[in-house]
């Protein structure tokens, strides 16, 4: 609404129920618009922000916190589009916010984005749903985006499978809720393998985003259930969206009834094909054994479906160089010299040697051909690398 100068009372009526506000944001008329945070991507004790609607005569300001909706630290980032918070706790949420502002004004803040820093192989949430404000009802809540997800990984939609539909008898608060499609003549698969062959699932890909790899260690998850009967749940997980494999069996009990969906929890870590991995992983929920026309779905009191696990970086062929040869993995060794032939381990890596194989002393080094252009005199051997003093690598031949 466009407020003119002066003081305002503002009212907010409930048609029912209800409701608490928990942000209310003000901006003067010809403000810049505000602007979109992209991604934000944790790292060890930092959190990476993009966003865009960043122009010449535009500055922003990062503004966040560890409460949704409420930012009590500011950071004035100039006209950047891209910029990293350090000095962050490593495993608290943080929830980001960008605003836009020029001469005249400040703008509205840029949509929320939540992130965990954490430093490789630490355990985080890498993707979570939350369905409140969610029903099912008819022709809605086709798909659920997740409500807080991993800039390390790509994390798609919650959608249902074929064998599974939304309607108006589905208004069920705060659910991501279901019942059996028409094609299955509304009945249940009364086991696994029936609900696998009627399509009766809910399913979400994630993918480790470029140059990262994702382990997988926990899903957690509260089905729905409008009557319990002979109901079950199961997992199944894919990586190549094709051949679908059953995780071992959730722990956790069944509780019926709205709103009271019980945690069950799948681990993971014992499944090789999610360890380390790079390619999509595809799962699929299925909950099943009841009767003809029972609602089912995802939602209870708190979190309602969270993947936990950790991300890395695919090894490397200097990696594996590192692990045949018993080098530290950090890197920490690459200037040592064990032969003591003056050619460090970095260079021994580049010509495909062991470090410690002594087959690069003086006594053995040839001759190398003046280069062409150049006024020095021959060089002999191989390279010798040292840091020096500016920082740099630099590279001696002996």
């Amino acid at each position: 609404m466009r407020l003119t100068r002066g003081l305002h009372a503002l009212k907010l009526r409930s048609a029912g129920g209800s409701f608490a506000v928990t942000n209310l944001a003000v901006t003067q008329t010809g403000a810049p618009a505000a602007p979109v945070l992209t991604s934000a991507v944790e790292g060890d004790s930092r959190v990476t922000l993009t966003w865009s609607g960043a122009g010449e005569e535009t500055v922003h300001r990062i503004r966040y916190g560890t409460a949704a909706g409420r930012y009590d630290q500011e950071i004035p980032v100039g006209t950047a589009s891209t910029w990293t918070v350090t000095g962050l706790v490593n495993g608290t949420t943080y929830h980001f916010a960008i605003v836009a502002g020029d001469a005249q004004a400040l703008s509205l803040p840029s949509n929320e984005r939540g992130a965990v820093p954490i430093g490789p192989g630490g355990i985080t949430r890498l993707a979570n749903w939350e369905f409140t404000g969610l029903s099912g009802a008819a022709g809605v809540d086709v798909s659920a985006a997740p409500r807080s997800a991993s800039g390390n990984a790509i994390t798609g939609l919650l959608s249902r499978g074929p064998g599974l539909s939304v309607g108006y008898y589905l208004g069920i608060p705060n659910t991501f809720a279901s019942g059996p499609a028409e094609s299955q003549d509304e009945y249940y698969g009364q086991t696994l393998g029936e609900a696998q062959a009627r399509g009766q699932y809910y399913t979400f890909t994630i993918t480790a985003a470029p140059g990262k790899t994702l382990t997988l260690t926990q899903l957690q998850f509260r089905p729905y259930f409008q009557s319990l009967d002979e109901a079950a749940a199961r997992v199944s997980y894919s990586t190549d969206n094709t051949n679908f494999i059953t995780a071992p069996a959730p722990t956790g009990t069944l509780v019926a009834g709205p709103g009271q969906g019980a945690l069950l929890t799948v681990d993971l870590s014992s499944i090789a094909a999610l360890q380390s991995a790079t390619a999509p992983i595809t799962f699929r929920l299925y909950l099943f054994g009841v009767s003809r026309y029972v609602t089912t779905g995802l939602g209870g009191p708190g979190d309602d479906l969270t993947l936990f696990g950790s991300y890395g970086k695919p090894p490397t062929s200097f990696d594996a160089w590192r692990e045949m040869h018993g080098l530290p993995l950090d890197g920490s060794g690459e200037l040592g010299n064990p032969s003591g032939d003056g050619v460090t381990n970095l260079v021994k890596f580049a010509l495909n040697l062991a470090p410690a194989a002594g087959d690069l002393t003086r006594s053995r080094a040839r001759t190398l051909a003046n280069p062409e252009g150049t006024t020095v005199g021959e060089l002999t051997g191989l390279p010798f690398a040292r840091l020096g003093t500016d920082g740099h690598l630099h590279f001696i031949f002996l």
